[in-house]
C-alpha cells in the first residue's frame, strides 16, 4: 500500500482471458475478466524529474507524451511529476500488467490536472499506450483493466456480462515464455496465412467463447470449456511442454486449466488459469510440487 497523504492514490485491476487467446485478433469474441490483482499509482511533484532509461522509464515517458498531446492546448509540464508505483501483479505475464499500469499512471494524470474524461476516452489513451509494448493492440487488455468486471470483447465492441457466479480460480505459474506476447502473435498469423486448417482452429475457438458466455449468462458454468480451449491452443502451437504437463497433471486430478495470455513454446508458457471443484485437492498439489500460484477472482 503506498503511504500517500497529500494525492489520490488510484488501482487498476489486472486482466485474465477466459477463452479466446489469439482468435480475438482475427475479429473472434474474447471473454475477458478484471481480477483483483492490479497496479497501484500515486502521482507527486518534484523539483525536477529524471526518467530514467529503463523500458519502465521510456514507457513511463510514452504515457505521459500521450497525455501531453491530448491536451496540447494545455501546455503541461509534467517534467516535474513523478509516479509511484505498488503492483502485485506479475509482470509479462499475460495479465495486463502493462494495460493497468498506463491506466493507473494516466488516472493519476486525469486527477492531478483536474481533468475529466470517459471511460471510453480513457481506454483510448491506455489503447495508444499499450502500442509501444505490444504493437497493434487488440484492445482486450485496455478493455479489462479501464471497465473491469467480465466482458464479451470483440474488437470495436464489448457486451458486459452481468450474471456471473462466484468461481474460485488459481493463477499457476508455467515459467516465463522465452518469446514476448508480439512474437507469438506473428507465429500464429504466419500458421493461419500459410493453412485453412489453422483458420478454422480460430474459429472453433470463438465458437468456444461464445459457449462460455452463453453458460455464464445462464448461471451455469461449464468448466470443461476451458479444457476444450486449451486443447485448441495446443493444436495453433503455443502451449510449450512445461504448461502441457502441468494442465495435463491437473486434468487427472479432475481439474479444469488452460494458459490465459498469448502463451510460449521454447521455455514456459506464462501462466495458467485452472480450476477445479475441490481446491484444497489442487492447493495440495501445487504444494507438493512447489508451484508458484495465485487465488484470483473475476470481477
Amino acid at each position: 500500500m503506498i503511504n500517500n497523504i497529500n494525492n489520490k492514490t488510484f488501482f487498476s485491476s489486472g486482466k485474465v482471458i477466459l477463452s479466446g487467446e489469439h482468435s480475438v485478433v482475427y475479429g473472434e469474441p474474447a471473454l475477458i475478466s478484471a481480477i483483483n490483482l492490479g497496479i497501484e499509482a500515486c502521482l507527486e511533484e518534484r523539483t525536477s524529474i529524471k526518467v530514467p532509461g529503463s523500458s519502465k522509464g521510456k514507457y513511463l515517458k510514452h504515457i505521459f507524451n500521450i497525455f501531453k498531446e491530448k491536451y496540447v492546448d494545455k501546455n503541461l509540464n509534467t517534467d516535474n511529476l513523478e509516479i509511484k508505483v505498488v503492483s502485485n501483479l506479475p509482470r509479462k505475464s499475460g495479465l495486463g500488467s502493462s494495460a493497468a499500469y498506463a491506466h493507473a499512471v494516466f488516472l493519476c494524470l486525469l486527477n492531478h490536472f483536474d481533468f475529466q474524461l470517459s471511460n471510453e476516452e480513457i481506454f483510448n489513451l491506455v489503447q495508444q499506450a499499450e502500442k509501444f509494448i505490444h504493437g497493434n493492440s487488440s484492445g482486450v487488455d485496455p478493455s479489462a483493466v479501464v471497465f473491469g468486471g467480465v466482458q464479451e470483447f470483440k474488437k470495436g465492441s464489448r457486451k458486459m456480462l452481468k450474471s456471473f457466479s462466484k468461481i474460485d480460480f488459481i493463477l499457476i505459474n508455467s515459467g516465463k515464455p522465452e518469446e514476448n506476447t508480439g512474437e507469438m502473435i506473428s507465429l500464429v498469423k504466419m500458421r493461419v496465412e500459410s493453412s485453412e486448417s489453422f483458420s478454422k482452429i480460430i474459429k472453433e475457438i470463438g465458437k468456444v467463447t461464445l459457449k462460455m458466455v452463453a453458460s455464464i449468462e445462464s448461471n451455469n458454468f461449464d468448466p470443461k470449456l476451458i479444457t476444450q480451449n486449451e486443447r485448441l491452443l495446443e493444436k495453433i502451437g503455443v502451449v510449450g511442454k512445461k504448461a502441457k504437463k502441468i494442465i495435463k497433471e491437473i486434468e487427472n486430478l479432475g481439474g479444469f486449466a488452460k494458459i490465459t495470455g498469448a502463451g510460449g513454446v521454447k521455455e514456459g508458457s506464462g501462466w495458467i488459469l485452472a480450476y477445479h471443484p475441490n481446491a484444497d485437492e489442487l492447493d495440495e498439489f501445487l504444494r507438493k510440487n512447489t508451484i508458484e500460484s495465485y487465488k484470483i477472482e473475476v470481477k
